[in-house]
């Protein structure tokens, strides 16, 4: 099942700016993506994932939920834990018309990706935003980055906003399956 998920605000990067509040956007970005997932959540062909958590991931069922500083994230593909990775095709609509060519020549792209990677997992330590820490479960596409086994990032100019530091984001996802079973078959067609 393709699953694609947008956001729209800043994408933090070294040269935006945003890097003083990095983990405050990147945390922002999470929560965006984090409300589309929510809506999936049980439905096929994920209900698989909800049933091993209803059982208390009894039979063997993996038990793919990180805590990170008390809050449950709850990954929607684990590599080791579910075996299904992702591919990503990243479009990246940002600032002004005339910036394409710095936001390349800068390194930005590669910063703002990397920044967009990171939402879609759980944070990697316990410095959590305060929106974070208002909830107690998280969904999240990706347990961490080994997921990725492809990706594909494009940038255009977003039209809408000539604010530098304002973008649109949108996130088509494939499922790749490394590790195929009977129980997570339907998730990786």
């Amino acid at each position: 099942m393709k699953i694609t998920l947008t956001y729209r605000g800043v994408v933090p990067s070294a040269h935006s700016g945003g890097g003083k509040n990095k983990s405050a956007h990147i945390s922002n970005m999470r929560l965006a993506f984090h409300e589309q997932l929510k809506r999936l959540w049980g439905q096929p062909p994920f209900g698989v994932l909800k049933k091993w958590e209803d059982t208390g991931f009894e039979a063997n069922a993996p038990n793919f939920i990180k805590a990170v500083g008390g809050i449950k994230y709850v990954p929607f593909f684990d590599l080791p834990k579910i075996g299904i990775a992702v591919s990503l095709d990243i479009t990246l609509l940002s600032g002004e018309p005339n910036n394409a060519p710095q936001l390349i020549s800068k390194g930005d792209l590669d910063n703002r990706i990397k920044s967009i990677i990171d939402a879609l997992h759980p944070p990697q330590k316990d410095n959590l935003s305060g929106s974070e820490k208002e909830l107690n479960r998280i969904y999240c596409l990706m347990g961490d980055d080994e997921a990725v086994k492809e990706l594909t990032a494009t940038t255009r100019p977003f039209l809408a906003s000539e604010n530098h530091d304002d973008a649109f984001v949108l996130v088509e996802v494939r499922p790749v399956p490394i590790e195929v079973t009977q129980s997570n078959i339907e998730m990786s067609l």
